[in-house]
C-alpha cells in the first residue's frame, strides 16, 4: 500500500512540473499559460480611457512637422496643427502609402525619414 501511495504521490508531482516552465520548440522562452495575465499594449493600465488621436497627434506628429507648421497651419492643406483639423483623407491607413507621407518635395521641404515614420506609426494607430 505504501507503494502504490508513493508511485502515485510521484505520478502527481511530476504530470504537475510538465507544464510549469515549458519551452517552446523554437526556444525563444516559456510558454504562458492561461493564468498568466497579459497586458495589450493599446489599451490602458489604469482603467482610465485610451488618448485621442489629438493627444496622439500632439505627442507623435506635432514635434516632427514644427517646420511645416509655418504654411500648413491655416487655409493651406494639409493643416496640421491638430488630428481634428487634419482631413479625413490624411488619417486613412496604411500609414506608408498616405499622402501625408508621400508628398515629397514642394515649397517647403520633403519629409525626412524620422518625420514619415512618426507620422506612418501615428496614422497606423488610429482606430
Amino acid at each position: 500500500m505504501v507503494v502504490i501511495r508513493a508511485a502515485i504521490a510521484s505520478l502527481l508531482v511530476l504530470a504537475g512540473a510538465c507544464t510549469v516552465g515549458e519551452v517552446p520548440p523554437n526556444g525563444s522562452g516559456p510558454i504562458p499559460d492561461a493564468s498568466t495575465p497579459t497586458v495589450d499594449a493599446s489599451s490602458p493600465i489604469d482603467g482610465t480611457s485610451a488618448a485621442t488621436p489629438d493627444q496622439t497627434f500632439a505627442a507623435q506628429v506635432t514635434p516632427q512637422v514644427t517646420a511645416c507648421v509655418g504654411c500648413h497651419a491655416g487655409s493651406q492643406k494639409p493643416n496640421l496643427l491638430s488630428a481634428t483639423m487634419l482631413e479625413a483623407k490624411y488619417k486613412v491607413r496604411p500609414g506608408a502609402t498616405n499622402p501625408l507621407v508621400n508628398r515629397g518635395a514642394h515649397a517647403g521641404p520633403a519629409l525626412n525619414n524620422t518625420q514619415k515614420d512618426a507620422i506612418v506609426a501615428w496614422i497606423n494607430s488610429l482606430p
